[in-house]
């Protein structure tokens, strides 16, 4: 039976991460090991993953003489160390093996290299207490400590997956490099407004908490969930299996919100064409650091009847011309009162085509692609 903060670090995962990625029930059996949990929580988005332990102070123990040092050096850098350290063994040994997520589909568990895990301990105290910030070993890297507040807190402004595994890595490479894991003079709030202010190489000293104070909540200007939700029932695929969307998910997971900011900017310039009915060429965001292309093509509404050649098509051709490995395609067209969404993914290693050469010589169908360096996040002004 999972305890109260093991159920409020499942719903708040729920809402930060999609629910294709989650996995809150991880017992599962090894030949001669018998039945064992892979973990408290676990979420896995490509090479983006991450390993819960989860613990709390029970009745008795809050009833205890003991002081709250005791129960953290007892509960966290004993048990839940070890058990996450188990945890990493298990995730290795369970590879290719299923799972059954959020969505209660069963799906292989594919971890990246468990260099690229983040490992945490959340735990939750109703006393002040101040903790140190994590753990390290050689042997399996870094463990991180926090407070099931700040966790909480942490989410609620970096909301995207991609943001939120970023952080934990700033997190453990600046504790780790200038060994102050042990620390427990550096607040949450400070290594948070530390990262915010995008000077990541150095630690966070007396005025990083101010950028999260003035931190400004842009999300109506990149949120694009409302787009994302019946994409399931949408997504052009020959195989029609009920997990092939999950392809298309995990490359928005991977986005920062700069990078969702540019995609709807041009989501909305689509959607402006195809309510006008006018001819548009389609709007290309490139992302490097997943090698993945997305192409909106607004479709007129004597062109519906040929979205998906005609979506396919641009796709395969920008990807060729971009030299991407991935490319998501949104295809968007009318019918009556209607929006209608399309979707289709596409990925493989790109080949010499001269034929498409050909084309994109005689009859360039795109706008050119500009590369630009994009902020993050904005502050309001003191």
């Amino acid at each position: 039976m999972k305890t109260k903060s093991e159920d409020f670090i499942n719903k708040l995962n729920y809402n930060v991460f999609f629910r294709e990625f989650l996995f809150a029930n991880t017992e599962f059996k090894i030949d001669g090991v018998g039945e064992s949990e892979l973990a408290d929580h676990l979420v896995i988005v490509d090479e983006l993953c991450f390993l819960y332990q989860i613990k709390e102070r029970n009745i008795k123990e809050m009833n205890s003489t003991d002081d709250l040092s005791k129960w953290f050096n007892n509960k966290i850098r004993n048990k839940a160390v070890g058990q996450i350290k188990k945890s990493l063994k298990n995730l290795e040994l369970f590879k290719g093996r299923k799972l059954k997520n959020e969505k209660n589909h069963q799906v292989a568990i594919v971890p990246p290299s468990l260099d690229k895990v983040i490992l945490i301990i959340i735990f939750k105290l109703d006393q002040d207490f101040s903790a140190s910030l994590g753990y390290f070993s050689s042997d399996f890297g870094f463990i991180h400590y926090i407070n099931q507040k700040a966790y909480y807190d942490i989410c609620l402004y970096l909301i995207t997956p991609s943001e939120i595994y970023d952080y934990f890595k700033f997190r453990e490479s600046i504790l780790v490099e200038n060994e102050k894991y042990d620390d427990n003079s550096i607040s949450e709030y400070s290594l948070l407004g530390q990262y915010l202010s995008g000077n990541v190489k150095v630690l966070p000293d007396v005025n990083s908490e101010s950028f999260v104070k003035i931190f400004k909540d842009d999300l109506q200007s990149w949120d694009i969930s409302f787009i994302l939700k019946n994409l399931e029932d949408k997504i052009i695929s020959p195989r029609d299996n009920v997990t092939d969307y999950y392809k298309i998910i995990a490359e928005f997971a991977k986005l920062n919100r700069a990078a969702l900011r540019e995609i709807k900017k041009r989501l909305r310039l689509a959607l402006h064409s195809v309510i006008k009915d006018i001819f548009d060429k389609p709007y290309r965001v490139v992302v490097p650091s997943s090698d993945c292309g997305f192409l909106i093509l607004p479709v007129q509404a004597q062109l519906k009847d040929s979205i998906v050649e005609g979506l396919l098509g641009h796709c395969i051709v920008s990807k060729y011309e971009l030299n991407n490995k991935k490319h998501v395609g949104i295809g968007i067209s009318k019918e009556g009162d209607f929006i209608d969404i399309l979707w289709i993914f596409i990925e493989s290693e790109s080949r010499p085509d001269k034929e498409i050469d050909k084309k994109l010589k005689e009859n360039y169908p795109f706008r050119e692609v500009k590369e630009t360096l994009l902020n993050k996040y904005f502050f309001d002004t003191v």
